[in-house]
């Protein structure tokens, strides 16, 4: 996890096991390389102690190269784990390959690097996502920046529309923390605002639990009605009492959220709430 390789010697030494699976199918390689590390000499004390590159894979399929793309910045260890057998233009089981991945990190350097290796940028997957989706993903804890989307589209990544799952880049996008210009710019591409996933969430009601009234306010669009339910009966104004502020509450109320519905979602929990903006 942290590449703490002197230490991990030493527990070697005591006899702790190399070759254990986590719940995720993460072997230990595979587990160094979705948490980005990127020293080779981590990864060759690994191969030592039994890994074998080309063939563990998590449950969906991914290989430690697609696992720490996002956090590479050149070819140095594409060229080191080809040198171990993974193939640069191997996929996960989505069909889901090095691009896509990549995407999620936000390099555009290297992703052009990609792009003249013969990586199509358009490519999308199994289950519809482009590379819009994957960089709207990022990694836990990160955000991209407008130039990384700015790079998507002008290589014709359609940053608007949604996956099998009905989520469109902008919908990843607001489970993270997006600048406002990431926001003005996806929306100024034409994005739905009333698209649905599967699941009956718009963008709106993904960012009320989080967000504040500057990035709420660009979510909203007259072309759907603010009190949509999700498939678990929650609204905008519900997801916003879980978790956010009573700042949110007010804006969402005074842009014609309903009080009533939360009734059906939160019971008597907010019964003086309800009652005051009545």
């Amino acid at each position: 996890y942290r590449s703490n390789l002197k230490f991990m010697e030493k527990l070697v030494s005591r006899g702790a096991e190399v070759d254990i699976v986590d719940g995720h199918g993460y072997s230990l390689l595979n587990f160094a390389a979705v948490t980005g590390q990127t020293d080779t000499t981590l990864y060759n004390y690994l191969i030592a102690l039994g890994s074998r590159p080309s063939l563990e894979l998590n449950r969906n399929g991914a290989n430690a190269l697609l696992l720490v793309s996002p956090f590479i910045r050149d070819r140095i260890l594409v060229d080191y784990f080809q040198g171990h057998g993974i193939r640069p233009f191997d996929m996960d089981e989505d069909g889901a390959n090095l691009f896509h991945y990549a995407s999620k990190g936000g390099d555009t350097d290297f992703l052009q690097e990609l792009a003249q290796m013969g990586f199509e940028p358009t490519l999308v997957t199994n289950d519809g996502r482009n590379a819009g989706h994957f960089a709207a993903m990022a990694t836990r804890g990160k955000s991209n920046d407008l130039a990384l989307y700015q790079f998507l589209d002008s290589l014709g990544v359609d940053l608007t529309v949604p996956c099998d799952q009905g989520k469109t880049p902008l919908m990843y996008c607001v489970a993270g923390n997006p600048s406002l210009e990431v926001l003005d710019f996806l929306t100024g591409l034409g994005t739905n605002l009333a698209a649905s996933s599967r699941g009956g969430e718009n963008a709106l009601i993904m960012a009320s639990s989080r967000h504040s009234e500057s990035v709420l306010e660009k979510l909203i669009s007259p072309d759907f009605d603010l009190n949509q339910t999700d498939d678990e009966g929650r609204s905008c104004l519900s997801n916003a009492v879980r978790n956010n502020s009573s700042g949110i509450l007010e804006f969402l109320l005074q842009n014609g959220a309903s009080s009533g519905l939360l009734y059906q979602t939160e019971g008597s929990l907010l019964n003086d709430l309800a009652i005051a903006h009545n």
